[in-house]
């Protein structure tokens, strides 16, 4: 069985793959590479996104690696976002990342320097969202049918979605933390830390007991 500070460094390189896509998403939307036709741009995001999903999702295979069935010959052959989040659910309820903000007290002349992590409980993609994104790039990515072809109304994309998933997926993994299926181990993941790279942490409880109930979803 993998350890959590091995199963983390395998995450963390995920997590760096996902930086580069976020960014492609946000240059296209704001025309960076120059004015291409806006279809080309809207099928580009949702190609970022759609892998955004499958890395996530991977993302998440990886990071609770010891529980039994995530291990399997079938399992490792799957790359499909929805089948690996409604798999994850089935094995462990909290397996999905969750959002924090983090909140710094600067020092002064009577209190030391403090950092605080709250829970963003809004505005962040969810499991279901994860999957609709998925789903929605994969109808985004085809041509279409005969049918559409002959009914010369193209299919309707829309960079108001493209962007409202991009907002949903940085506010999901900017900061957000991994409960493990042991109750002994937190993963805390910041997607952009001070010097540019993705920076995690394995966190165990003080008393080295377990996390308390307060860590699982409600």
């Amino acid at each position: 069985m993998s350890q959590p500070i091995d199963r983390l460094n395998l995450y963390c390189r995920l997590m760096t793959e996902v930086k580069p896509r976020l960014a492609v998403i946000r240059d296209m939307i704001t025309h960076r590479f120059g004015e291409l036709p806006e279809r080309f741009v809207q099928e580009s995001c949702y190609l970022q996104l759609r892998m955004i999903c499958e890395i996530v999702a991977l993302a998440c295979l990886v990071a609770h690696g010891d529980v039994i069935g995530t291990r399997t010959a079938s399992t490792r052959k799957r790359y499909e976002a929805d089948w690996m989040m409604e798999m994850l659910q089935k094995l462990h309820r909290n397996f999905y990342p969750r959002p924090y903000e983090q909140r710094v007290t600067e020092k002064t002349a009577t209190s030391p320097r403090h950092i605080d992590h709250e829970e963003i409980k809004t505005g962040f993609l969810t499991r279901d969202d994860l999957i609709a994104c998925y789903h929605e790039c994969g109808k985004a990515l085809h041509r279409g049918t005969v049918e559409d072809v002959l009914s010369l109304n193209p299919r309707t994309l829309s960079l108001k979605n493209v962007n409202k998933w991009h907002n949903k997926i940085v506010t999901l993994l900017s900061l957000h933390m991994i409960r493990l299926i042991d109750r002994k181990h937190l993963y805390l993941v910041m997607l952009e830390s001070p010097d540019g790279t993705v920076h995690a942490y394995v966190a165990e409880p003080a008393d080295g007991d377990e996390f308390g109930p307060e860590f699982d979803e409600s």
